[in-house]
Parts: C-alpha cells; structure tokens; sequence
C-alpha cells in the first residue's frame, strides 16, 4: 500500500549521529580502556609515557653507578693503608678508649652501628691520602690567605715577651686565627661548601669528627702561616696543630658530661654540640677551638642552660657516600684546564672570585649576630609540619557523620586471686610488633650483610642525601 511503512527491519535514527571524531594523536591509553580528554586552550600537553623498558634502564644505570663508587672508594681505602696502616690502629685505640664512656654515659641514645658510620669509618681509613691532598691545597692557601702579613706586623712585639708567656700568647693567637678561619668557613658561601661536608653528619660520635673533605682541612693553614710569620717556631706551631686535632676527635664523642663550670673558660663537647646543632639560635655560633674567649668577645657564643642539643646535621642535600660527598663540593666549578686554553679570560675571573671572597669576608666580620645565616644551607630545618585536625561537622548536618570507633582499651592483666592452699605463678606476655621496613627487592637482600658492617655506607651504595 502507498504510504505504508515495514512492519519489521532496522530502525532508522533520524537525524543521522555525527561520527566519531578520531583521538587526538597525544592520547594515552590506560587500563580499561579510558584516555584522559585532550587539553584546552593554554593548557600544557599532557607528559608522553615512559619507554618500554626505561625503568630497566635506570635501575642499571644506578646499579652501575653503585658499582663505580664501590671500587673507588675500596682503591682509595686500599691506596692509604698500603701507604700507612696506622689508621687501623687509630680507630682501634679511639674504640677502646672512648666507645665504653659513650655506652655509660650517653647524651643520645644511639646505636653503635647508626646511619652513616660506615662514611666516617671509610674517612679515618682513607687518611694518609686524603691528607696528602689538604697538605698540598694548604701550602697554597697559606699563601693566598695572607695570612703571614699581620704575622710579620707582630713579630717584633712578640719578640720582647718572656719565654715564660710566649706558650700562652701563642695559643691565643692560634685560637683566634682559627676562630675567624672557621667562621668565614661557614659564613662565606664558596668555603661553607667545602665544609658543609664535615656537618654533614647527623649523629656525633666517636667516629663521625673524621668526615672532612681534604680541602676543608685547609681550615688550620692560615693560622699556621700567621704563627709562623710571628716568631713562633715551627715545632710549637705543630704541636698546636696535632693537640686541635686531637681535641676535635673527642669533642664529637656522645657523653653527656656538661661541665658548666668550664663553659667559659675552655670548650667542651657541650659547647661544639652546640656548634654542629641544626636549630633556631645555634647557627653560626661557637667557633673556637680552644678558649670561648673569642666568641664571647665576637658574640658567637650560644650555651643555653634550659636545653640541650639535640638535633645535628645540615639543611642542603649531601651524599652519602664518600666519593659522592667528595666530589659534591666540586660541582659546577669548571675544568681546571680552562686556563691553559683561555689564559686571559681565566685571569678576570679569577680576580673576580678574589673580589667576591673578600666581599663576603668582610660581610661576614660585620655581621650582627642576630642576622640569618647568608648561607642557605646552613639555616635551621623548618620544624615537622603540625598534624592537621580534623573539621568538625556544622551543627545540625544530614546524614550525621559516622561514629568514630573508639581506641581498643590497653589490655592489663586482671586480678588473679589464688585459691587456698595454691601458688600464683606470675605469667608474662611479650609483644612483637612486626614493622613495615621489610626486604623489597633482591638488592636489599644483597645490601643487607654489607650495611651490618657499614661497608655500604663506605662504598657508596645506599643511594639519597645524608638527610
């Protein structure tokens, strides 16, 4: 019939839908099929997916770097025992004699194999050759430091004192020599990076006043130089250098002892505890080696009698390792052999470097003490942020919020009353709370028997900063 239509067959949509449109050639594909939707105007291009196979990649690279590090590390260790051996017996004798007073008398308890140890250890090891490097970069800072012009301003004056005085002049003027070396070692940003290495540790100990980078040991050379240039002779001049050595060893260790009455007279572990705390108020403070005179005089001095010590270690990311931490302070300072190739330009920068580490010396020696520190990695740690608490639901809110369940009461043991004629037998329940820090993979079941020993730490095996 005209004008019927079939009873049966597909039905026919109209209007017709629009096709499709194609995805857009930066669409990624994710599980289930869903693709994120393109961006709109001025808004970035989403990040394309890693390669098949790149996370195989990194983690070789990082096996391969780890690799690397462990061997030099073990040549440098092996290079200076073979060297001098007497490292060994060092460490020994320092682990005899100071270890039992830390264990009796404790300022923090810490274990003996903390994080890090093992760091320390591969410096006291490494000694002979990385001192071999601070005498040769010493020589040379000795000279660049003029340090010997006031030493030879001096020298007729300390001609005319008594043979009787002459020690006692000599180590004040050492310890202030030290005093305003160590002080621009921390305030002039180009040597804090030198020995932000040194700081770098977060536990003190007896073992941890061996981490120094080589060029950090530098710090002592001036005042050598500036004794020497004064008249004093060159064994008394020594000796002072091996006793603020020494001393330094022992004023890392972790006792406890506070010596008040000594506070101002001679330093103390308390008072370099104080110069090595990461907190408000400790920055930038106690830089004597010898006599708190000159902190006192120069307001560097920080000893709180309502609180102690109890945070170390620096606020920019260090390595953990030792070749790492050696190499770090060298980085982004160029190829040496620059000057060879542009001896000119080299020299311009050169005395521009001059200019800028005599500014920030001078910066330093005017500095008021109640002024942050100029170098940002040395400024306090931001406290840990406050926990966050939760709203409470407005008054009168639909549907009501869910009851919180209340915390399992602490399970006590209940009254036992023995029986006539019976003995109570007192019973006890041991807990063993099974943590989240498992073994994740093959390499820290590999890692594992090395940082028993702390040999990871000395290798450079243990990837992150110090912190």
């Amino acid at each position: 019939m005209i004008g019927s239509f079939p009873t049966s067959g597909p039905a026919i949509a109209w209007p017709p839908s629009p096709p499709p449109a194609a995805a857009p050639p930066f669409a990624v594909s994710r599980p289930g099929g869903a693709s994120p939707p393109p961006p709109g105007p001025g808004q970035p291009r989403p990040p394309d997916p890693p390669p098949p196979g790149s996370g195989r990649v990194n983690r070789r690279r990082r096996r391969t770097r780890r690799a690397l590090a462990a061997t030099g590390a073990l040549a440098v260790i092996a290079l200076s025992l073979s060297i001098d051996p007497d490292p060994v017996s060092v460490v020994i004798a320092l682990f005899v004699l100071v270890v039992p007073f830390e264990k009796l008398f404790p300022r923090h308890r810490q274990r003996l194999r903390r994080p890090q140890v093992g760091t320390d250890l591969g410096y006291a090891l490494a000694g002979p050759v990385l001192t071999a490097v601070g005498l040769v970069a010493a020589v040379i800072v000795a000279g660049v430091s003029l340090a010997w012009l006031p030493g030879l301003a001096l020298r007729p004056l300390v001609a005319q004192i008594p043979s009787v005085l002459l020690p006692f002049v000599g180590i004040a003027l050492f310890d202030l020599a030290i005093y305003w070396t160590h002080r621009w070692y921390h305030e002039v940003p180009f040597l804090w990076r030198f020995h932000a290495i040194h700081h770098s540790t977060e536990h003190l100990d007896w073992v941890s006043g061996f981490r120094n980078h080589p060029l950090d040991g530098t710090l002592i050379a001036p005042a050598f130089a500036f004794l020497l240039a004064a008249g004093f002779s060159a064994e008394f001049t020594g000796v002072l250098a091996v006793v603020q050595l020494v001393t330094g060893i022992f004023l890392h260790a972790n006792v406890r002892w506070r010596w008040r009455w000594l506070h101002r007279i001679i330093i103390t572990p308390e008072f370099h505890h104080w110069h090595h705390a990461n907190e408000p108020g400790a920055i930038n403070s106690n830089y004597s080696v010898f006599l708190p005179a000159w902190d006192l005089l120069f307001g560097t001095y920080f000893m709180p009698k309502d609180r102690r010590p109890s945070r170390y270690g620096v606020s920019e990311p260090i390595p953990a390792g030792m070749l790492g931490q050696l190499w770090h302070p060298l980085r982004g300072l160029g190829n040496p052999l620059r000057v060879v190739r542009h001896p000119v330009r080299s020299t311009r920068a050169l005395v521009r470097f001059l200019r800028s580490l005599i500014r920030d010396m001078k910066r330093s020696a005017t500095r008021p003490r109640n002024l942050p520190s100029p170098v940002p990695g040395h400024r306090p740690a931001p406290p840990p942020p406050a926990r966050p608490t939760p709203a409470s639901p407005p008054t009168g809110a639909w549907p009501p919020p869910a009851p919180v369940p209340a915390a399992a009461p602490a399970v006590t043991p209940a009254a036992v009353v023995p029986a006539a004629g019976s003995e109570l037998v007192p019973t006890a329940v041991m807990v063993v709370p099974v943590g989240p820090n498992g073994i994740r993979s093959m390499d820290a079941l590999i890692l594992a028997p090395t940082r028993m020993i702390g040999l990871a730490d000395v290798m450079g095996w243990e990837d992150g900063p110090a912190r």
